[in-house]
């Protein structure tokens, strides 16, 4: 499975879909090393999930930094709630870096994980970014 990028997510906003498009590249860059870990465990080893586990952390930071500073610049009334969402998606990150730490690797985590990450992507973009969207379109 991988995160797949359709027309319907778009925004309407040109810099906030291009940041939302490298965000899917990642993480299923992300995605791509569990699963390989899970298929053949020769192929990379729990450090290497434990740095891209590091590195889809510090890439979602600061890619909800940089989100959450241009919502803010706009004067969007529902910044606090968009904020939160993103929280969400962090605490949500960290457990399942603990499932993964607990437990290990397996075919099991390895899918709650990506449906973890489409189901709230797609939600998020689809609800909370996109009414970012319509927002700034009808702002003068």
């Amino acid at each position: 499975m991988s995160l797949l990028w359709v027309d319907e997510l778009q925004t309407g906003v040109y810099d906030l879909d291009i940041k939302q498009i490298e965000l899917f590249d990642r993480l299923n860059a992300f995605l791509m090393a569990l699963g390989y870990k899970t298929g053949n465990p020769n192929i990379c080893t729990n450090a290497d999930i434990d740095m891209t586990f590091k590195f889809i952390e510090e890439y979602m930071i600061a890619h909800f930094d940089k989100e959450e500073g241009f919502i803010a610049e706009h004067q969007y009334p529902e910044t606090e709630t968009h904020k939160e969402s993103h929280e969400a998606f962090k605490t949500n990150l960290a457990r399942l870096k603990g499932k993964f730490d607990k437990r290990g690797i397996s075919t099991t985590l390895t899918v709650e994980t990506e449906l973890y990450f489409k189901n709230w992507l797609t939600d998020h973009i689809l609800t909370e970014d996109k009414a970012f969207g319509d927002f700034l379109q009808k702002k003068p």
